[in-house]
């Protein structure tokens, strides 16, 4: 039977641009890896002393995954990596414009939509009980009444999406391992960085802790993190140029540097290990 799936607009439209001209689909994936990498490295180069520690981590991490996994979504993460400078400058005509773009590339991105109200939040005591009670509420949801979610959905699309990421959940070691990875690392990776005077990315930081718990209880929205991917290279790199900085070299700060590296690459060594023999 025919599959009645369809890709978003522009993503469609792009492929079939290509496609008038040579039927060869390398001839794509070429043009979306200069787009997505070069965006991506200008990001880098522009927010990362040591740049090229964190395109090896890039490479590591991210560079399968984006340039042939997920070619869809990695065009909307390479629009936000160009829309982030808009909302720092609260140019939002101009994110929104861009956003729309990401879009139409990818449904996901439109959790940038409310990225503006988000930035606005300080993680601080009390937006973690605001974290909290959002996530707690959306959770409910989630759970019991998800219509009243897809009611907010533009397409049937998004709404079938919606309907999967939602009904994909980790067992207790899952949960566990999320937890310390999305969370509990990120907040000490934060705590280091108190004595940087530069603190990059800090409007960005209640929006991804929101998104990660969310991910923690529920991991089918675990994608919405990829936008966030390419900043916490950079955010954990510019955490070790802080630390050379500041603190003499000792085995304590040696003995972090390992396990840190040991556990992100244990964790995406894992994820391509998998079988998928069924």
């Amino acid at each position: 039977a025919r599959s009645s799936y369809t890709w978003e607009p522009l993503f469609t439209l792009s492929l079939s641009l290509v496609k008038t001209f040579t039927k060869e689909f390398w001839v794509f994936q070429l043009i979306h890896a200069i787009f997505i990498n070069t965006v991506i490295f200008r990001f880098i180069k522009k927010n990362c002393e040591y740049k090229y520690f964190a395109l090896l981590l890039y490479f590591f991490v991210y560079f399968v995954y984006f340039n042939m996994e997920i070619l869809r979504e990695s065009i909307a993460v390479a629009f936000f990596l160009i829309m982030y400078p808009l909302l720092e400058k609260k140019n939002f005509k101009k994110y929104y414009l861009l956003n729309l773009i990401a879009i139409l590339f990818h449904y996901s991105s439109i959790i940038l939509l409310i990225f503006p109200l988000l930035q606005k939040i300080k993680l601080n005591s009390k937006s973690v009980v605001l974290l909290i009670s959002i996530v707690s509420i959306l959770s409910v949801i989630f759970l019991f009444v998800p219509e009243a979610i897809q009611s907010f959905m533009f397409t049937d699309a998004l709404s079938e999406k919606f309907t999967v990421y939602s009904g994909i959940s980790a067992n207790i070691n899952g949960i566990i391992l999320n937890t310390l990875l999305f969370i509990i690392f990120p907040i000490y990776i934060i705590k280091l960085n108190k004595k940087n005077d530069e603190q990059k990315f800090e409007n960005l930081m209640f929006a991804y802790f929101l998104f990660a718990t969310i991910f923690v209880l529920i991991s089918g929205f675990g994608r919405f993190i990829n936008y966030f991917g390419i900043f916490m290279i950079v955010y954990f790199t510019n955490t070790l140029s802080n630390l050379h900085k500041i603190y003499r070299l000792n085995l304590l700060k040696f003995g972090f540097v390992a396990i840190s590296l040991s556990v992100i690459f244990y964790y995406k060594a894992s994820y391509y290990l998998i079988s998928y023999d069924h």
